[in-house]
């Protein structure tokens, strides 16, 4: 008995004899666990995905401390003739009077509640183009169109320049916990809504970055739940297919319920929430647990016989487990440190599905034996107990792919290298993206509305810049100002921006109404004095917008635009075009820096590429690096290599060839893969060292191992697929395409796990040589 198998067997003679004790421990465990588990929320805002500690994330909240919650929420209204009747602005007035007034709900501009200047006799004076009660009249419905059309600010920012499509921007309150707040108030607006445009038969659309999260929010509740349950249902009936035995289903059951419940727990006590990545976090537990439990219940009924005397059964069941639980550990360990790789991603949410899944793994290992023998001690033993293979048809299948695969080595070999050069050219092909709104299928009510807003309005996710003078008031002075224009001018030559707000669209409209409305005023002041005097007269009125764009020292401001709607590859290529090109523009008057959700958006690919590189190599490294100190051989080391790491090749190169990018759910499947697919090698090779230190030839060592283990490596991967392949259900894009390609790449390790892997042990321990012990090194 190894000294690992000593200590497993000592830790299980101390569980039988205080199982009360230990029951009593993880029932206490489980109640706090359990209780937190039920109150995981779900969060998929663009912050979980970064850490507290975050430059670009500080940055992103010292820039909402000045300007307020860069998140907004659209809703395009459109009319096939125009927006500017009665019957529209009446309905839009009501909705925007009754948004407002919500709690969340830090301001609404519409077309409703747009302020008009007027000028009197060296005064300006500022009004909503309509009043917040009263009829509206043909006439009425003229005149805000005329006066709305009038403001050059309006026009590509609330209503479009076919006066076709108006917008209401709805900007929320930046609260701690915006998340609960945004699922309150787009609740409360889409019954607004209902209200005001759907009984009037006015066609509408939500959109923006608010309206994606909470979609994500709700599908990631609804699907988890759809998951979970499906998983639950096929784990269950494999189960009970293969170890024929209800009670011992219900005992497998119980494990996971067990291991979900203190890791879960674990996870919400520690303040995390669930979002589009960890929420496939209990399927893979779920899988993983079962998995383990089949190797443990049928290597304690395999060994022999079980004893109907209570003591000889108890010592089988310590003996029994504690052996297999060598195996089982490392095979634990390999998944865990698989899960662990991902604790370097930079990116939040992919390191909380690293740590808590490395966790995991470890919970189910000491779960898995604690209880199942102590259960195994209490059940009365399974009469004739065997896995169910009706006929013995998969271990003849087998026979014949060992037989044909150790007799035609060679082919299998070349095969092997040419679809590995086939996969690896694919792989040249892998890009590296996101795209918020494709996480969604086309059918999805968000992706309608999306279509709805551009193709009637135009671009409408922001894009925001600020600008830091070099002294104090910059941004009252002309050569400023005139500099601000520029960058106006710059952003909106992209194609993919249309139009900007800033505090020089608010100067210029003062500077035109003062000058009495001709539209060939409407440019910048030319002086010191007439800019600052215009400005305080605008500032003066308790209606006016300057506190959005400028701060009160006129010091720091912002630019506002409007951007396509665009994965992260491309804006983060527009970024880079325009920062050295703007900041060219401001000159020494001052910093310009882009802000808000964008420059986030954008580090996403950066962050991408880090973990993807990182993690892999990483869980290389943790995974191989346990099955040397396994079997103290860098030969079987290196066996282990090929069959574990080509299956990941096979589908990171249909990723490349399928067109699928890296993302922040696909990005994970190599480290997690590699850490769970590896388990079947382990077992393999270690049934292989054991024959040939009984002095078996290589070839007859594979055959015997096979014909022994493979069944259980069969269903055990094929029960795997399964688990993975339910994600490919999800509405979430991301979510499907991890669990489908997972799921492919266990299918292609079994597939390699039985054809290179024969090949390379004979290669490495060819006939000729003595049959020696291996466990002593290579």
């Amino acid at each position: 008995m190894s000294r690992a198998e000593r200590i497993t067997t000592g830790y299980l003679r101390w569980v039988l004899d205080h199982r009360r004790l230990v029951a009593g421990l993880v029932l206490l465990a489980l109640i706090p666990c359990g209780l937190a588990a039920a109150k995981l929320r779900v969060n998929n805002t663009i912050t979980t995905w970064f850490l507290e500690t975050d430059e670009n994330l500080k940055a992103y909240y010292a820039y909402q401390e000045v300007f307020g919650n860069d998140e907004v929420v659209l809703v395009a209204v459109r009319d096939p003739e125009t927006v500017f009747t009665p019957r529209v602005l009446a309905a839009v007035r009501e909705a925007t009077l009754a948004i407002a007034a919500q709690k969340h709900v830090q301001r609404v501009l519409s077309i409703t509640n747009a302020t008009s200047m007027e000028s009197h006799d060296g005064t300006l004076s500022v009004r909503p183009v309509l009043p917040d009660s009263g009829p509206i009249d043909a006439a009425l419905a003229s005149r805000v169109k005329r006066e709305i059309l009038a403001d050059p600010g309006y026009i590509g920012n609330i209503i479009s320049p076919d006066a076709r499509t108006a917008l209401m921007v709805v900007q929320m309150k930046k609260v701690a916990d915006i998340d609960a707040a945004r699922t309150e108030a787009l609740a409360e607006l889409r019954e607004v809504l209902e209200r005001s445009l759907s009984r009037a038969g006015i066609p509408h659309a939500t959109g923006g970055i608010g309206v994606i999260y909470d979609a994500l929010n709700q599908l990631t509740v609804v699907e988890g739940g759809v998951l979970i349950g499906l998983s639950y249902l096929i784990i269950t009936l494999s189960m009970v297919l293969i170890l024929r035995s209800g009670r011992l289903a219900a005992l497998g059951l119980g494990v996971v319920y067990v291991t979900m419940t203190l890791t879960m727990g674990l996870y919400a006590l520690t303040g995390r929430s669930l979002n589009m990545v960890t929420v496939i976090l209990p399927s893979l537990l779920l899988v993983i647990v079962v998995v383990d439990f089949i190797h443990v219940v049928v290597h304690f009924h395999h060994a022999g016989p079980v004893p109907s005397d209570h003591d000889a059964r108890r010592q089988a069941v310590i003996e029994r487990i504690g052996r297999v639980a060598v195996p089982c550990f490392y095979t634990s360990l390999t998944t865990a440190t698989g899960f662990l790789a991902l604790a370097v991603s930079p990116i939040s949410l992919v390191r909380d599905l690293g740590l808590f899944g490395g966790a995991g793994a470890f919970v189910e290992w000491f779960v898995t034996i604690t209880f199942g023998a102590i259960a195994l001690d209490a059940l009365t033993p399974v009469a004739d107990f065997r896995p169910n293979d009706p006929g013995g048809w998969i271990r003849r299948f087998l026979d014949r792919v060992t037989r044909w695969t150790l007799e035609r080595r060679g082919t299998t070999a070349m095969a092997a290298i040419g679809v590995t050069l086939f996969f690896a050219a694919g792989m040249t092909r892998l890009s590296v993206d996101t795209y918020t709104v494709g996480y969604f299928k086309d059918s999805h009510q968000v992706r309608r509305d999306h279509e709805f807003i551009e193709g009637g309005f135009g671009y409408y996710i922001p894009i925001e810049l600020t600008l830091r003078t070099a002294r104090a008031r910059g941004l009252q002075e002309p050569e400023v100002l005139a500099r601000v224009e520029r960058l106006h001018e710059s952003l909106t030559a992209e194609p993919e921006i249309s139009r900007a707000l800033s505090l020089t669209s608010f100067s210029k409209r003062v500077h035109q109404v003062l000058a009495g409305g001709e539209p060939a005023s409407y440019t910048l002041p030319r002086t010191l004095d007439e800019s600052s005097q215009e400005l305080l007269l605008y500032e003066m009125d308790p209606d006016n917008s300057l506190s959005q764009y400028v701060t009160r020292d006129y010091g720091f401001g912002r630019i506002s635009g409007r951007m396509k709607m665009m994965s992260v590859r491309p804006g983060k290529e527009l970024m880079e075009k325009l920062e050295g090109r703007l900041q060219g523009v401001a000159g020494s008057e001052g910093t310009v820096k882009f802000a808000g959700y964008l420059p986030l958006y954008v580090k996403i690919i950066d962050y991408l590429v880090e973990s993807q590189v990182k993690s892999f190599s990483l869980a290389v490294l943790f995974v191989f690096g346990p099955m040397y100190l396994l079997f103290r051989s860098v030969r079987l080391t290196l066996v282990s290599v090929v069959p574990n790491v080509l299956p990941i090749a096979i589908v990171l190169g249909t990723m490349g060839w399928l067109g699928i990018p890296l993302d922040v759910a696909t990005v994970t499947i190599a480290a997690i893969v590699l850490g769970i697919a590896v388990d079947d090698t382990i077992h393999f090779l270690h049934g292989f060292r054991e024959r040939r230190a009984r002095g078996l030839e290589a070839e007859d060592a594979i055959r015997e191992v096979i014909a022994g283990t493979g069944k259980a490596v069969v269903t055990t991967t094929v029960m795997l697929f399964f688990g993975f392949a339910v994600m490919g259900i999800s509405s979430v894009k991301p979510v499907a395409y991890f669990g489908v390609l997972s799921g492919a790449s266990l299918l292609a390790g079994l597939v390699c796990e039985f054809l290179v892997t024969p090949v390379l042990l004979v290669a490495f321990y060819p006939s000729k040589r003595a049959a020696a012990v291996v466990s002593g090194g290579s």
